[in-house]
C-alpha cells in the first residue's frame, strides 16, 4: 500500500517578500509533501507583487477543501486561531488532529502594535514556532530557525554573463524609503544610502540602478543585469535581496551583527567565511570606492558569492529544515517547547546591539550636523568673498 503524500497548506494576509511562496515552491519540487499557499491580499504592497498560488478572494471553494484534507496547517506571521480575516476557526482543525505551526516574518513588537496584541502573547504563543534566521530570531525564544528559501538555480538567480558594459553597475532597490535612524529595524536606509552614492558619482564614473516598488519579477532581472548589489547597510541583518545578490554572483553590500552571523552559521552548518562584503552605512563610501575602481575584485567576490551559495544556500537542501519541523511537529511536537536559549543571556544580543544602534545614531547626527555647520560656513564664506569682489570692482570702476 502506497503511504499518501504529507499535505501542508500555508496561509498569509501579505505577500511577505514572496518569501511563503517560494518555501511552498521548495517543498513541492524537492521533497514528497504537497504544499499550497493561500494569500488574502496579493496587492498589499500595491505596485510591488510576487509570484501567487491561491488567493483567497477568488478561491475560497478550492482553499476550504484543501483545509479539510491538510496534515499540516502553517500559518505566516500573525494569524489569530480563531478571530482572523479567512474567518476559519483554526482551534477546531487543532482538535480534530490537525497540525499547525506558526512561522515568523517580522518582529513581535511590529506585530503586536499591528494586530493590537500583547506583545508576550506573541512571544509565548503555545502553537509551534519557527522564525526566519535572520534578525527576528533573537525575539523568539522557542521558535525554530529556519531559511528564507531562494531557488539558487532557477534562471532569475544564476550568474549573468553576458553584461560587456565597461562602467560598475550599483543595484540598489529598497522596500522602506524610511530615514536610516526612524526605525530599529523598519528601514533600508534609503535615503543615506542614495545619497552617499551620489556624492561618489562625483568622483567615480559608474551607473547606479534605483528599483523600488516594482514588480519581483521585474526587480530580480535588473538585479542580475547588475555588477554590485546594496541590500541595506542599517540595522545588522541581511534580507532576502542580500540571498539574492549572492546567488546571482554579485559583490553584495550587507552589515551584519554578531548575532545575525551567528544564526547564518546554524542555519547553513558552514565554517567558510560569510561572503557578504559586511559594511556599515558609516563606512559604505570608503568601501564602495574599492569595489567599484577593482573590476578584479569585483568578480572575485561575486564568484566566492556563487560558489559559497551552492555549498550552503542550495534550495533542495534548505528546503529540508521544513521537512523536519514538519516531522517534529507531527511526531515530537514536545521539542518545540524547548527554548533555544537563556533569558539570561538575551541581553548580550538583544539590549546590547539596540544599545550599539542607539550610539551610532548619535554620532551620525552629530556629525552630519557637523558637517552641515562646516558646509554651510564655507557657503557664507564664498558668498561674502564674492560680496567683496563685487564690490571691489564696483569701487575700481567708479574711479
Amino acid at each position: 500500500m502506497t503511504k499518501s503524500k504529507l499535505r501542508s497548506l500555508h496561509f498569509s494576509y501579505t505577500p511577505l517578500a514572496g518569501s511563503p511562496i517560494r518555501i511552498v515552491n521548495a517543498l513541492n519540487k524537492h521533497t514528497d509533501i504537497e504544499a499550497r499557499l493561500v494569500n488574502l491580499n496579493a496587492l498589499a504592497y500595491k505596485t510591488r507583487v510576487f509570484e501567487e498560488d491561491l488567493l483567497w478572494s477568488e478561491n475560497q471553494q478550492e482553499i476550504l477543501q484543501l483545509l479539510d484534507k491538510a496534515d499540516v496547517i502553517h500559518l505566516h506571521n500573525w494569524v489569530d486561531l480563531v478571530d482572523n480575516k479567512f474567518g476559519i476557526d483554526f482551534g477546531k482543525c487543532l482538535k480534530k488532529g490537525q497540525h499547525v505551526v506558526r512561522q515568523f516574518h517580522t518582529n513581535p513588537e511590529r506585530l503586536a502594535k499591528t494586530w493590537g496584541v500583547h506583545l508576550q502573547d506573541i512571544i509565548s504563543d503555545p502553537i509551534a514556532q519557527l522564525v526566519l534566521a535572520q534578525f527576528h530570531e533573537r525575539y523568539y525564544p522557542r521558535a525554530r530557525i529556519v531559511p528564507n528559501i531562494v531557488p539558487i538555480f532557477d534562471q532569475d538567480y544564476l550568474t549573468y554573463h553576458e553584461n560587456s558594459g565597461e562602467l560598475c553597475k550599483i543595484f540598489f532597490s529598497p522596500t522602506s524609503l524610511r530615514s536610516a535612524w526612524e526605525s530599529r529595524w523598519d528601514t533600508k536606509g534609503a535615503n543615506e544610502t542614495i545619497k552617499i552614492i551620489k556624492n561618489l558619482k562625483k568622483t567615480f564614473d559608474f551607473d547606479f540602478e534605483y528599483v523600488s516598488r516594482r514588480p519581483h519579477k521585474e526587480t530580480i532581472v535588473k538585479k542580475r543585469k547588475s555588477d554590485v548589489v546594496i541590500d541595506e547597510v542599517v540595522t545588522g541583518s541581511y534580507h532576502i535581496s542580500t540571498l539574492e545578490g549572492l546567488s546571482q554572483g554579485k559583490p553584495t553590500l550587507a552589515y551584519l551583527d554578531q548575532r545575525t552571523i551567528s544564526a547564518i552559521y546554524e542555519i547553513t552548518g558552514s565554517v567558510s567565511q560569510i561572503p557578504v562584503v559586511n559594511a556599515k552605512l558609516e563606512d559604505l563610501g570608503s568601501i564602495m570606492k574599492r569595489i567599484i575602481t577593482d573590476k578584479a575584485l569585483r568578480k572575485g567576490l561575486g564568484d566566492y558569492s556563487r560558489e559559497w551559495m551552492e555549498k550552503y544556500w542550495d534550495d533542495s537542501h534548505m528546503v529540508q529544515h521544513y521537512v523536519r519541523a514538519y516531522d517534529d511537529l507531527i511526531n515530537r511536537p514536545e521539542r518545540f517547547a524547548i527554548s533555544r536559549f537563556d533569558k539570561k543571556r538575551t541581553w548580550l544580543f538583544t539590549e546590547m546591539l539596540d544599545e550599539t544602534w542607539m550610539g551610532r545614531k548619535a554620532r551620525w547626527s552629530q556629525f552630519n550636523s557637523t558637517y552641515g555647520f562646516i558646509q554651510k560656513s564655507l557657503w557664507n564664506i564664498k558668498k561674502l568673498k564674492s560680496s567683496m569682489i563685487s564690490k571691489i570692482k564696483t569701487l575700481y570702476r567708479s574711479k
